[in-house]
């Protein structure tokens, strides 16, 4: 059987919030694994205990792309964030998913699509939003896909992050790459609150470092010139 592997990346200041995502997974999968950015020394928590651990200190300076750092090969590869909690079918479901398209798509909680380019903001110009922590009706075909909570099989695609120039921006490079490979991203209907979120409404997250200055992410979406909303073939 083919085993289901999740990793995450995370910083000292948001390591307390990962214990609760990591319980939320743990009996969903068949290894965590967690990229430790600016980390002065390896946390010794028990919680740890079977958790695959890379340190930044070893590694390149990877950011939030350490969560696609070394992805194993020929394995269903969820990325998952620090700050939230994820429900008890979350895995199975995206797996299920996958397997309806016999691994050739990529599937996960939220997304966006962006239908009306060039643009000249990537966070207020995109067509529709389908959010992780808000209700989504129906599975939706999306042309970028939220990395925090996705899971692709690596035989269709392995990620190589190093690739990837700046950090705190792999919702867009990993969705070009799907875009270039003409792979299918679904956002998969879910409730409100199916997944929770851990951080206060003062913790720093990438949005708000890059709300008031995304040049180089609203540049990257106007110069790949292909989007599309790409769907799977219909079934015969």
């Amino acid at each position: 059987m083919q085993k289901v592997i999740a990793q995450c990346c995370t910083i000292p200041q948001r390591f307390h919030n990962l214990e609760k995502s990591i319980i939320s997974l743990r009996n969903q999968v068949d290894e965590i694994r967690i990229f430790l950015n600016g980390f002065n020394a390896i946390p010794s928590r028990v919680y740890m205990v079977g958790v695959r651990l890379y340190w930044s200190q070893d590694e390149w300076p990877a950011g939030e792309r350490g969560k696609f750092h070394n992805a194993p090969e020929n394995c269903y590869f969820l990325t998952f964030d620090d700050d939230m909690i994820y429900p008890p079918k979350f895995v199975e479901t995206l797996k299920n998913k996958l397997q309806q398209f016999d691994n050739k798509i990529v599937a996960g909680f939220h997304g966006k699509t962006y239908t009306k380019l060039p643009i000249n903001s990537f966070y207020k110009d995109f067509t529709n939003v389908y959010p992780v922590l808000k209700e989504v009706e129906t599975d939706t075909w999306v042309n970028v896909i939220g990395t925090g909570c996705q899971m692709i099989h690596t035989s269709l695609y392995k990620p190589d992050p190093t690739q990837w120039p700046h950090a705190g921006m792999s919702d867009i490079y990993y969705s070009i790459e799907l875009q270039k490979r003409n792979i299918p991203a679904l956002v998969v209907a879910h409730k409100a609150g199916d997944v929770g979120y851990t951080l206060s409404p003062h913790a720093e997250t990438i949005y708000k470092k890059y709300k008031r200055n995304h040049t180089i992410q609203t540049d990257l979406m106007n110069v790949y010139d292909r989007w599309e909303i790409h769907q799977p073939p219909p079934a015969t």
